[in-house]
């Protein structure tokens, strides 16, 4: 097996060379520079009428395995960050939601070397009958006013935190235009 890094505009092969404390790949023929990016990503805050939030249970070959999380995942190639939302929510869940807005935008870096960038959205559910899916081995309702289980991913904890003082503080959310999210 090669370790080489050949150029994707010309073919050569490519030099490492460091940036800063970064390691990259350049080409010395056409001097293009393999940058390192992280992964957009989606996370839904799904909270029901009784203000109950929705959480998964991350499976064992997972990262963080046996912890729980708000419904998330990579956006694919092609598929808006709504689509993407409505999509991770029902194969972790089974879950249908209605996107409501854009709670933040969270940077994430984790153990196994992913770094992402996390649009986090605030949906409601439509459905409510909970069928685990994908990396998530169970999931459920749970209280926001009481304690939760041990989340996975420190974004989780802040964006609930964030939710529960906007509720109390009456603060806005941006709400989503659903007909224009792709331009």
């Amino acid at each position: 097996m090669s370790n080489k890094v050949y150029c994707k505009r010309c073919g050569h092969i490519c030099k490492k060379f460091i940036d800063g404390s970064i390691v990259r790949f350049s080409c010395p023929e056409c001097g293009f520079i393999y940058y390192q990016n992280p992964f957009p990503c989606v996370s839904t805050l799904v909270v029901d009428e009784w203000n109950r939030v929705l959480l998964g249970l991350r499976a064992k070959g997972s990262i963080y395995p046996d912890k729980w999380c708000l419904p998330c995942g990579f956006i694919e190639y092609e598929e808006t960050y709504i689509k993407a939302a409505i999509r991770e929510t029902q194969e972790e869940t089974g879950i249908l939601i209605q996107p409501q807005g854009i709670i933040n935008v969270v940077s994430n870096r984790l153990d196994n070397g992913i770094n992402s960038i996390v649009i986090v959205i605030l949906a409601k559910p439509e459905t409510t009958s909970i069928t685990p899916g994908d990396d998530i081995v169970e999931a459920g309702w749970f209280d926001l006013n009481s304690n939760l289980p041990e989340l996975a991913f420190d974004a989780d904890i802040y964006i609930i935190n964030k939710y529960k003082k906007s509720i109390k503080d009456k603060e806005e959310f941006f709400y989503l235009d659903l007909k224009g999210d792709s331009f």
